[in-house]
């Protein structure tokens, strides 16, 4: 019975979300004789109004509505961040279908998730923010939606992994004058302010959000973040602007690598609580990211416009954190940990120019894109590692090492290199109308990517990796709408990557390749109050290195995933909202690979059919909203969150259990301010949110956060 209830959770998550719907109905049939008001939904709409948006651009760089795109695009708004208290992307994710925080990239300071069980990547406003792998913490500062976009993203974007892209969009420059303050304060002596101003000063228009935010956190994980992030819009002519957006952040926290670890019977050692500390008390990671984007905009008319962006980005990283270590053993003794010290100093450059056209041949409408890139990558990065004692005693861990004093370097685990690489490209999109019922879609494009990869790589004095290579990626879909509230769609997407990062001890001169299709429905129910998508697909990821012998790398990995993705979000009723959603998916390594666990006994077995690690198959999201318009003002939410079973390692030996947790809202909201109290983890659950390496990361216990906002205007 306990097991029928743990598989039923999904479902009953569903179910939960779908009982205000007879409500609804029900709502609905009380008013035939009033007419309800219509609500035009933009990007750009209102908090108060509902949760939708109409239009997005990550899907095809224009300003074509989502049910007109032949692919899965799911956005979360800056309203349901407000209103589930997000602070940062692990809880803003959570409400997309598919998404699984993935630990390997992000090693606990910084934001990496998979998405169908396979990787992603970082936009922002549409260009691309750095490396996934030693990526930065990304807070809601000035975050006005986040988008979506499933599957490779190679024909729009370039190079990119193949799960989908997510791009952070941010608040724009205005005319209209913004004065806005907030501050919180919650569990773990947690701190939090927020200033966004903007307005028409001389006739540029500005934006500038300000933000601060320091917290002791749970199991002593701190971190304190400074961001400026100032914007301005010139109107250079009626028919040109040009935008100058700049980014300051400064970034300290305190990394993760091992969270409450597993023990020689295969599971998590609780005997500690899940305060236990394994990792070493002098971890941090420093960040400091300066970045500063141009964009000219030039639209003579509705039918022709072109866009062109320069962004320069330059981040320092400089860390202590944990890598490899071995699970307890049958003596309850942690083995094998390792330390390491690593600064990289990078510069992203990025040119992109893309018109965009539209016109007719005959009946037939055209909106064609066509656009070329040129990308630059500078890294200088030194890694030294050392070895560090033994753990005693797992159950009850007393970490041995304060400082790296009395510490020997060991050479191999070491580097000092520089990492470079060219990407040039050019791209072209065609969205063509047949009919008002059908659509269709096709993009190529084309990337030459000239890289190296040179210097001391471990007892290597010196060694050159150099390579340049074409990759091609596509994009083909077809849209049919058989009524305006229905959108039907199939679409298929081939990609290829390169990860010019720094995590990995040398560049692969071989290109990973993907290739994704996928067919779904998109429908506007309760008179366009509710969007409900629903997306099948298969996808394939192959051709990057694993080990199938001892010591020996080949580029013989491959992964394939399938599965099923429901996203719903709006407005039940004038009073209820809600935002739902539930993927069940499919993934597994089709790979010969080797792996190996020594200290559980087990030699070198192929992970052929084995899920990857942190991805779980099941996930499921419900958040609803109350807002009487009887009280005023007064409003509530509550949610729940279920993720299934996943693995921390590659044979599928270690397994983090399931998991459901709950949280809530009451908040009360005038004209001039706005008081919002969120509660985490109502039923403090001792639950594991992600694996690590050689354990998994418990999730907070029950907290609260406390947030006044002021609006000036």
């Amino acid at each position: 019975m306990q097991y029928q209830l743990k598989r039923m959770r999904p479902a009953i998550l569903l179910a939960l979300a779908a009982l205000p719907l007879q409500a609804a109905a029900e709502d609905t049939k009380a008013e035939q004789t009033e007419t309800l008001p219509e609500v035009q939904v933009s990007g750009q709409q209102d908090r108060s109004l509902n949760y939708q948006v109409e239009t997005t651009t990550t899907g095809s760089k224009t300003d074509t509505p989502a049910r007109d795109v032949p692919a899965s695009i799911v956005v979360v708004p800056k309203a349901v961040l407000e209103d589930q208290g997000a602070m940062g992307m692990n809880e803003a994710m959570r409400n997309v279908s598919g998404v699984s925080q993935n630990y390997a990239g992000g090693y606990g300071f910084a934001d990496n998730f998979n998405i169908r069980g396979l990787n992603m990547r970082w936009l922002r406003d549409g260009n691309v923010d750095g490396s996934t792998q030693n990526g930065y913490y990304r807070t809601m500062t000035d975050v006005e939606r986040i988008e979506v976009l499933k599957g490779p993203g190679s024909a729009l974007y370039g190079s990119s992994q193949p799960g989908g892209s997510v791009n952070v969009v941010t608040k724009l420059p205005t005319d209209k004058t913004v004065a806005e303050f907030e501050v919180g304060v919650g569990s773990y002596d947690t701190q939090r302010v927020g200033l966004d101003l903007g307005g028409a000063v001389n006739g540029v228009a500005t934006r500038l959000n300000v933000g601060y935010e320091k917290s002791d956190d749970f199991r002593g994980l701190g971190r304190e973040i400074t961001e400026i992030l100032p914007s301005l819009r010139f109107n250079l002519t009626d028919t040109q602007t040009l935008t100058l957006d700049y980014d300051y952040r400064d970034i300290k926290l305190t990394p993760d690598n091992y969270g409450i670890v597993f023990g020689a019977d295969r599971k998590l050692v609780t005997a500690s609580g899940r305060n236990a500390r394994y990792y070493s008390p002098m971890d941090y990671a420093n960040q400091e990211i300066n970045r500063l984007a141009t964009i000219h905009e030039w639209k003579p008319s509705d039918a022709f416009s072109l866009k062109t962006s320069l962004v320069y980005d330059h981040r320092d990283i400089d860390m202590l954190r944990n890598a490899g270590s071995n699970v307890a053993n049958a003596s309850g003794v942690i083995t094998g940990r390792t330390i390491r010290s690593q600064q990289d100093d990078a510069d992203y450059l990025d040119f992109t120019s893309e018109a965009t056209w539209k016109f007719k041949t005959g009946s037939v409408s055209h909106t064609l894109l066509a656009g070329v890139e040129w990308q630059d990558t500078d890294i200088d990065t030194v890694r030294v590692g050392y070895n560090l004692s033994n753990i005693a005693n797992a159950s009850n861990p007393v970490v041995p090492e304060t400082s790296l004093n009395g510490l020997t370097a060991v050479a191999s685990q070491g580097f000092n290199r520089h990492v470079e690489a060219t990407t040039k490209s050019v791209y072209a999109q065609d969205q063509v109308e047949l009919t008002e019922q059908v659509k269709l879609r096709g993009g190529l494009r084309h990337d030459n990517v000239d890289f190296s990869d040179e210097g001391s790589q471990g007892t290597t004095a010196f060694r050159r990796i150099a390579d340049e290579q074409g990759l091609n990626s596509s994009q083909f879909g077809a849209v049919y709408q058989p009524i305006p509230q229905l959108s039907l769609y199939a679409g298929i997407a081939r990609g290829a990557f390169i990860n010019i990062a720094t995590e990995s001890t040398a560049l692969s001169p071989e290109p990973e390749k993907s290739f994704s299709k996928e067919v779904g429905a998109k429908a506007m129910l309760l008179d366009g109050r509710l969007d409900l998508n629903v997306a099948l697909f298969r996808a394939k990821r192959d051709h990057y290195y694993v080990t199938l012998t001892p010591g020996v790398s080949t580029p013989d990995g491959k992964d394939k995933t399938s599965g099923i993705e429901v996203d719903a979000v709006g407005s039940l009723t004038r009073e209820v909202k809600l935002l739902a959603s539930y993927s069940h998916i499919n993934p597994k390594s089709i790979s010969d690979a080797l792996s190996s666990n020594t200290t559980l006994g087990v030699g070198n077995t192929s992970i052929y059919g084995n899920m990857p690690t942190g991805v779980a198959k099941d996930n499921a999201r419900v958040w609803l909203t109350w807002e009487p318009s009887m009280l005023h003002g007064f409003g509530a939410g509550i949610g729940a969150t279920y993720k299934g079973k996943s693995y921390a390692d590659a044979l599928n030996l270690l397994e983090v259990p399931s998991y459901t947790v709950y949280d809530a809202a009451v908040y009360w909201r005038q004209k001039t301010y706005e008081i919002a109290v969120n509660f985490k983890n109502l039923t403090d659950k001792t639950y594991y949110t992600v694996p690590t390496f050689i354990g998994a990361l418990p999730g907070d216990p029950r907290s609260v956060m406390a947030t006044v906002r002021f609006d000036f205007n």
